[in-house]
């Protein structure tokens, strides 16, 4: 069937007649991309011939255009890495209707022998089975080789931290030169903040007044480069908590500081970098840099949260307060900061 060029919008459309109806399509980019979904279209609406010839690679293209304007650019990004990387090197050119589950749990097989995290192994599944849903709604696509394939079981592993006790974070504070970034460590080491809510506060955000501090959005930065601010991670990590006493002065001199620095700044301008926050690399080297002044261990920066926790467990605090300050949904999550130190069980034993 033939394709032809739109002049006025400079795009491609194709013109297809099947049982004595006329079918047009128009908007695409080139002619390779309209002579593609021509043909795929003729699949589709059945002119004759078979839909064995539908690639899974061509639905994997198709997959990715109907989710270009349905999803964020980090999550396009993401199954497009996917898929590029992980699927199609194996099922690119296999019709749809040839996939079979015994072919599923192969690949399921020689992904779980490579090195990739649990997480990753499931991404790459999730992505997989939802090209085929996407063609089972909206190409016809008969076939569904998921069907009855397990899934691949997480390993049992218990997750150990990477964090600071008390004393190496004092030790790793003292080498601070920088007054922004010893309030942006200290709130992320005695607050148990997130990296992005840290970097979303506003000045609205810290009531000195009544020693509370508003947690309420986060600042994203995207794969793609893309930067926004959202909704806490979730509806419990949305609150008020109060400033510990220690660090009111800390904050107070710093805002103050701050404001006449920048007499221009808006209640809703960025308290780490007034018109839009710093950026995470920014922390991410000074973090580097204040740990070998400091002659300790690297840790990341989400390990601050982690080591916050941990704080104040081994501190005595009740595991249900210690959950309302982490901001956990659930106090299992909180459990799992619970461990005990070699000093501890030493104690223990001579109780008596």
């Amino acid at each position: 069937m033939p394709c032809y060029k739109d002049k006025k919008r400079n795009t491609y459309y194709f013109v297809v007649s099947i049982n004595g109806r006329h079918f047009c399509r128009r908007g695409f980019e080139t002619l390779k991309q309209a002579k593609e979904q021509e043909r795929i279209f003729s699949i589709n609406r059945g002119d004759g011939t078979s839909k064995s010839e539908l690639k899974f690679g061509e639905l994997s293209n198709l997959f990715l255009d109907y989710k270009k304007t349905r999803v964020a650019p980090s999550t396009l990004y993401n199954y497009k890495h996917t898929l590029k990387s992980a699927i199609l090197p194996y099922f690119e050119n296999i019709s749809v209707d040839k996939i079979t589950s015994k072919d599923i749990i192969q690949y399921q097989n020689k992904i779980n022998r490579k090195d990739y995290e649990y997480i990753s192994k499931n991404n790459i599944l999730v992505v997989f089975k939802m090209v085929f849903e996407f063609g089972r709604k909206f190409y016809n696509v008969k076939n569904d080789p998921f069907y009855n394939v397990e899934k691949i079981k997480k390993p049992k592993v218990r997750k150990e931290y990477n964090i600071y006790t008390i004393d190496e974070f004092k030790k790793f504070l003292s080498v601070i030169d920088e007054e922004m970034f010893k309030v942006m460590f200290s709130i992320l080491f005695y607050l148990g903040l997130r990296e992005g809510e840290l970097l979303a506060l506003q000045f609205r955000d810290i009531d000195l007044e009544n020693k509370t501090i508003d947690i309420n959005k986060t600042y994203i930065v995207s794969k793609t480069g893309g930067e926004r601010i959202q909704p806490t991670k979730t509806r419990s990590s949305n609150t008020k908590l109060p400033i510990p006493n220690h660090l009111l002065p800390l904050i107070d001199i710093y805002i103050k500081e701050t404001r006449t620095k920048y007499i221009n700044a808006r209640k809703n301008d960025f308290i780490f970098g007034i018109s839009q926050p710093i950026s995470p690399n920014t922390l991410e080297r000074r973090n580097l840099k204040y740990s070998k002044l400091a002659g300790l261990k690297k840790i990341r920066i989400h390990d601050f949260r982690h080591s916050a926790a941990s704080y104040y467990l081994s501190s005595g605090v009740p595991i249900s307060v210690v959950q309302k300050i982490m901001r956990h949904s659930s106090i299992s999550t909180t459990t799992r900061y619970l461990h005990s130190t070699d000093k501890q069980v030493e104690e223990a034993l001579n109780l008596s």
